[in-house]
């Protein structure tokens, strides 16, 4: 019976290596957040969007075109309405469960950059050693 010994090239001219292997696993996670803060700011953008468009008595938020922008955000802002409802004083109403959900989508991607920071600075360390 015949065995088959080979390696694995990771980089140009380096042999499969368990440091190579967690450097590879460094960088890949390195690009899933910044591919995750890329969507994070986007649905935020979105969710601006939406909030302008309450405002805006012009805009009608149920016809086709606007309607998929409450209906993609609608699900979030639900979440923190129930946690946070209104607000009455006297006559008025407040809603502060927008503000505060558009502030946790910040906390979010603050929390992604750092992470990533994080991740690159141990894969610095990894370069260092290896």
């Amino acid at each position: 019976m015949q065995t088959l010994n080979f390696t694995i090239p990771l980089l140009i001219g380096e042999e499969f290596s368990r440091s190579s292997l967690f450097l590879q696993f460094h960088f890949f996670l390195a690009d899933f957040l910044s591919f995750f803060y890329i969507l994070i700011k986007i649905y935020r953008m979105i969710c601006y969007c939406k909030l302008l468009m309450d405002q805006m008595p012009l805009f009608n938020p149920y016809i086709w075109p606007l309607s998929t922008i409450r209906v993609i955000t609608s699900p979030y802002f639900n979440i923190f309405h129930k946690l946070l409802p209104n607000f009455t004083f006297g006559r008025y109403t407040f809603n502060i469960s927008i503000l505060l959900s558009l502030e946790f989508l910040g906390a979010i991607l603050s929390f992604i950059i750092r992470f990533k920071m994080i991740v690159l600075s141990h894969a610095d360390t990894l370069l260092k050693i290896g």
